[in-house]
């Protein structure tokens, strides 16, 4: 009985709480014709693991990482100063919106096997949001997905990080 009304109150408050609510905001950008270097830089300077990569007009055309970064430059012996962000970056760039609901979010980055959602709103940029967001906003998150889904079932990366996140509880 109690575990139902749980369930039923995480249901009604992911079904309220919106992208809005929880994104991050400013997202920290770099332009596609910056260099990886230039890219690795800004990261470290605001301690982030990713960039949103923009056009000229600052619209969003892909997202770097910084296990891009590790795994097509470093790993490949490439030049970091030498090698163009838009190089390594991937794309075509998966987005939501400020309304979308935390389930929906959350089902379309694991269909999407992502753990990274910019948010953009007519064409703008206006947040971020990551799996540890919504699993963070409702840690009770964790045993509905393994009891909803099965954790075994998830993508691989995302059991992990499920796991992780639920020893930490």
């Amino acid at each position: 009985m109690l575990a139902d009304y749980q369930n039923n109150v995480m249901d009604l408050t992911m079904a309220v709480l919106k992208i809005r609510d929880i994104m991050t905001s400013p997202v920290v950008t770099q332009r596609m014709n910056s260099t990886v270097s230039e890219a690795a830089s800004t990261m470290c300077a605001h301690n982030i693991g990713s960039l949103v990569i923009v056009d000229s007009r600052g619209k969003p055309v892909g997202i770097v990482t910084e296990r891009d970064m590790l795994r097509k430059i470093i790993m490949t012996n490439k030049n970091p100063t030498a090698t163009e962000i838009d190089q390594i970056m991937s794309r075509p760039i998966i987005t939501g919106h400020p309304k979308m609901d935390l389930e929906e979010a959350a089902n379309l980055m694991i269909s999407k096997e992502i753990k990274r959602l910019p948010i953009v709103e007519s064409g703008k940029l206006v947040g971020m949001i990551t799996l540890t967001d919504i699993v963070g906003s409702h840690p009770q998150i964790v045993s509905t997905l393994e009891q909803s889904l099965s954790i075994d079932n998830l993508p691989k990366r995302f059991r992990k990080h499920l796991r992780k996140m639920k020893q930490e509880r």
